[in-house]
């Protein structure tokens, strides 16, 4: 088995990370050790999967492969989503191993995730005072500086980033435009969308790359969003561009 860390999670942040070292076949990545190249398949499978961070190919047929979470069913899209997605390394389990896919995700996860996904790696930043609840020496303290440079998530009014805050459904799927840099104002037949919405010129987004696929006539833009639903939505994105 591979080394491991215990990590200390409050409220669903991480705020301290263990030094450890990975054993000889295995690397380190985001704070946990995974195979090199490709994880292990199942007995009946021969397919390798490319290495993590540095391939566009999106597997969609997980089936052959080992879960990474016990507590995902990749025979489901939300499964398919987090496996992929961990492949990636855009995101990882609790300390338990667990994905827990029916919490919800802080302002500080979503720009990590995101960011993830698209650039693979992202430098460390300081945040300098640009949001004073922002700490330095945070883990997220990155994520959410380079999120605010590319405009895809921004402070509050009063210049408080307030990581620890939930994100909506309108607000996910803003970040996930901007961060991909998808056309807006695109056609959408969502019922409880209007034109004057502000989060309208992103409706179409959500509809086109089939972001919410339990969702096909109301987007719920007030819905805080799960780390299945991020997972599942990044992963259609991926998926169906």
């Amino acid at each position: 088995m591979p080394s491991s860390c215990i990590d200390k999670i409050e409220d669903g942040i991480l705020i301290q990370n263990y030094n450890f070292q990975c054993e000889d076949g295995y690397i380190r990545l985001n704070g946990k050790c995974i195979i090199k190249n490709y994880y292990k398949p199942s007995s009946s499978s021969t397919i390798q999967i490319p290495p993590a961070d540095f391939e566009d190919e999106v597997i969609t047929n997980p089936e052959s492969y080992k879960n990474p979470f016990p507590d995902t069913n990749i025979s489901y899209v939300e499964g398919k989503a987090a496996s992929e997605l961990y492949r990636r390394g855009v995101l990882g389990g609790y300390p338990d191993g667990e994905f827990k896919g029916s919490r919800n995700v802080n302002r500080a996860e979503a720009a990590k995730f995101l960011l993830l996904a698209k650039l693979g790696a992202v430098a460390d930043l300081k945040n300098s005072g640009k949001f004073p609840d922002v700490l330095e020496g945070q883990w997220y303290v990155k994520f959410v500086v380079k999120a605010a440079q590319l405009g895809v998530i921004e402070g509050h009014p009063d210049g408080y980033f307030r990581p620890q805050n939930t994100v909506n459904t309108a607000e996910f799927l803003k970040m996930l435009t901007k961060t991909f840099g998808l056309s807006e104002n695109l056609e959408y037949t969502y019922t409880d969308v209007i034109s004057s919405n502000w989060f309208a010129r992103y409706a179409g987004t959500a509809q086109k790359y089939i972001l919410f696929p339990n969702r096909s006539t109301k987007l719920e833009p007030a819905r805080s969003m799960t780390r299945d639903e991020v997972a599942v939505a990044i992963y259609q994105y991926l998926k169906n561009r």
